[in-house]
């Protein structure tokens, strides 16, 4: 592939990364650190889970901060309005429980519907970030 052949310190120069979904936190934090830190300007969306690490890395470095919640399984049907109400919610206690005030969300697998869209509007969560394939009427 030719994008293999374009060295990542050109490629990041051409096309910078602007956005990480953060799951496994606790295998990567040391190097999830040293890398926002070169690379203040990209968002870091981390899922409701292992606050101790998530703490670590929020007080190492200035990044803006998202929120990253899996909403169904890798291409399965999304749950009704309220499991989805429940599912944010609790993402976002997550968050606040640790001083952080997030408004913008990225669904896991890029999985969303009329509801995900609904429901972030309700809990103020103001820039839902989609991929832009399928984008519903609302």
């Amino acid at each position: 592939m030719l994008r293999n052949l374009v060295p990542s310190f050109i490629k990041n120069k051409i096309n910078p990364i602007t956005e990480v979904h953060i799951e496994n936190i606790e295998k990567t934090q040391n190097k999830l650190i040293r890398w926002a830190q070169k690379n203040k300007q990209a968002m870091l969306m981390f899922m409701p889970k292992n606050p101790n690490s998530v703490m670590t890395v929020l007080n190492a470095v200035p990044n803006p901060i998202g929120l990253h919640v899996h909403l169904s399984e890798v291409d399965g049907a999304l749950p009704e309005y309220e499991v989805q109400l429940e599912k944010l919610a609790e993402g976002l206690k997550f968050m606040k429980e640790l001083g952080v005030e997030v408004v913008d969300f990225a669904s896991g697998h890029w999985n969303y519907d009329y509801y995900t869209f609904v429901v972030c509007k309700e809990l103020g969560l103001k820039r839902v970030h989609i991929r832009c394939v399928h984008i519903p009427r609302i």
